[in-house]
């Protein structure tokens, strides 16, 4: 067992000025020799990297200024066919691109990308220029940075820097807040090749234990109750146990499929078949809802786990969700936890009408198979503002 104390939480490592399609598709920047890399070595967690969705325009230099070039910046596929119509949908998506980009279509301004695997890189004043700032990302990233090259299984989204890599789990000790007599925070596994299970957070006689396993490098969030003790994070004394092994976890080898972002009334909601469960406390008035749908997913890192992945039954099936506080500005992305959410996986009987029903196990022979196969589920939750979510099966 390793017992830690409570340890200054690294850099985060979250989309900045990086385009939004490079969100998407987790991908880390190219260096000088063209590669698309992630420098700091081996990562031992999962990770699953898609073939690249802009293959058509692969290693083009692309004017955002141009309809088409811009559409085949913002969509899979390429350049419309000669005479093809801009649907207004379409061109919604492309003004999109242009304003995250920040692409000017005055004298001067920046509107060229070169494209990349993972889609367009920042905007330039012309073609070389473009390039050139691409080259400047590469070269600015950390070269402590660790992570995978394509997008992490298991869990979503923010991941945090490990600056001294070491076999143990510790506090993360900006991300620790005390509330109404609860304290919550944090977790890491500092490793770099070892899982960790039975991670469990203890403070004054009172203790939390996270169900599932932490791959390496991954972070988990806590939460302990009817704490009457200091109410300054810096006074109170965290230790961590975990068990940290070689031994992979292949329940969480799921990945998220896709994630929508619904906004409404409860009636709407309920006339969306969402599920009423989802929402225990209705608001009064318009909310967000975050719906993720989930597959399980052989990962790129572990081709060699392929069948044992693809028939493994997950008994216990557990998702949460950590919501963050607001950063202040320019403090960058979030990291103190304000609350922790247990939330129940589901499916839908695709009759008419639609019927959601709870999936806490995979493969679920207890319930009518779901159209897509036993492994495919979705998520969700009322939105809080800034959130993480992890998935996994119960240790």
């Amino acid at each position: 067992m390793a017992e830690t104390e409570a340890d200054d939480g690294g850099d985060l490592l979250v989309p900045g000025d990086v385009p939004w399609v490079w969100l998407a598709t987790g991908r880390a920047v190219r260096d000088d020799a063209g590669n698309i890399t992630f420098p700091g070595g081996k990562y031992g967690g999962f990770w699953w990297e898609p073939e690249s969705l802009w293959s058509a325009v692969l290693n083009e230099t692309l004017d955002l200024c141009d309809d088409n070039d811009a559409i085949a910046a913002a969509f899979p596929g390429g350049r419309p066919e000669p005479g093809e119509e801009i649907q207004p949908w379409q061109r919604e998506e492309i003004e999109t691109l242009r304003w995250v980009l920040g692409a000017d279509c005055g004298p001067g301004g920046r509107r060229y990308v070169y494209m990349t695997e993972g889609g367009p890189g920042p905007a330039g004043v012309s073609p070389q220029d473009a390039v050139a700032r691409l080259s400047d990302r590469a070269k600015g990233s950390p070269k402590d940075t660790t992570g995978p090259p394509g997008q992490t299984l298991g869990y979503y989204i923010y991941r945090h820097k490990v600056h001294d890599p070491a076999d143990e789990v510790v506090v993360l000790s900006d991300s620790v807040t005390v509330t109404g007599g609860t304290i919550r925070g944090l977790i890491q596994n500092r490793s770099r090749t070892l899982w960790a299970r039975d991670a469990t957070v203890a403070a004054g006689g009172q203790q939390w234990r996270w169900p599932l396993t932490m791959q390496p490098e991954e972070t988990a969030p806590f939460e302990i109750h009817n704490w009457a003790g200091a109410t300054d994070p810096a006074a109170i004394n965290l230790t961590v146990t975990a068990d940290l092994t070689p031994t992979v976890d292949i329940s969480r080898a799921i990945a998220f499929a896709k994630i929508n972002y619904w906004h409404g009334t409860w009636n709407a909601y309920l006339n969306q078949r969402f599920p009423a469960s989802a929402v225990p406390d209705p608001p009064t008035g318009a909310f967000g809802y975050t719906e993720a749908a989930m597959e399980v997913r052989v990962p790129t890192s572990h081709p060699q786990l392929a069948s044992q992945i693809n028939n493994q039954t997950v008994n216990d099936l557990r998702a949460y969700v950590a919501f963050f506080e607001d950063p202040d500005p320019g403090a960058g992305p979030p990291i103190k936890v304000t609350d922790v959410v247990q939330i129940t996986p589901y499916e839908y009987i695709w009759e008419t009408p639609i019927k959601p029903f709870e999936v806490t196990r995979l493969p679920d022979t207890n319930e009518p198979n779901p159209p897509h196969g036993y492994y495919d589920f979705k998520i969700g939750f009322v939105h809080h503002g800034y959130d993480q979510i992890w998935v996994g099966g119960a240790q």
